[in-house]
C-alpha cells in the first residue's frame, strides 16, 4: 500500500494543475465574451446612428446604402463572434467541470486508500495488544 501512497498526491497535484488550465481557460473564454459582446453593442450603436439616404444624386444615395450595409455586415459579424464566442465558453466549462471531476476521484479513491490503512493498522495494533494480553494471562495462570 505505501507504493499506492506515494504516486497519488503527484497525480493529485497533476490533476489540480490540468484544473487549473481550464480555468484558466474559462477565464480567457468569459473576457473574450464580455469582448464580443460590447463589440456587439458598439455595432448596433453605430447602425442606429445612420439614417436612411436621404440624397438628391443616385451616387449619394448608393454610398449611404453602403454605409448601412457595410454597418449590418459589422453587426451580424459581431453578433457571429458572440455566438462562437458563447460556445467557445460552454465547451471551457464543460472541460473545466470534467477536470475537477478527475480530480476529485483521485482525491477520493487517495482518502479510501488512506482510511483502508488506517483500519489496518488499527486492527494490527488490537491484534498486537491481544497478544500481549494473552501472553500476560497465561503466565500469570501458569
Amino acid at each position: 500500500m505505501t507504493r499506492r501512497r506515494s504516486w497519488l498526491p503527484t497525480v493529485i497535484r497533476a490533476r489540480q494543475a490540468q484544473e487549473d488550465l481550464q480555468a484558466q481557460q474559462v477565464a480567457r473564454s468569459r473576457r473574450e465574451l464580455e469582448q464580443a459582446g460590447a463589440e456587439l453593442t458598439e455595432a448596433g450603436r453605430r447602425l442606429d446612428a445612420t439614417q436612411l439616404p436621404q440624397s438628391s444624386t443616385v451616387a449619394d444615395f448608393h454610398a449611404g446604402l453602403a454605409q448601412q450595409e457595410a454597418g449590418l455586415a459589422s453587426l451580424a459579424a459581431a453578433g457571429h463572434r458572440v455566438r462562437f464566442a458563447d460556445d467557445r465558453l460552454a465547451r471551457d466549462l464543460g472541460a473545466l467541470t470534467e477536470a475537477a471531476r478527475a480530480r476529485r476521484t483521485v482525491e477520493k479513491m487517495s482518502e479510501r486508500i488512506e482510511q483502508e490503512i488506517a483500519v489496518r493498522e488499527l486492527a494490527d495494533d488490537q491484534r498486537a495488544q491481544d497478544e500481549i494480553a494473552l501472553t500476560r494471562h497465561v503466565r500469570a495462570a501458569g
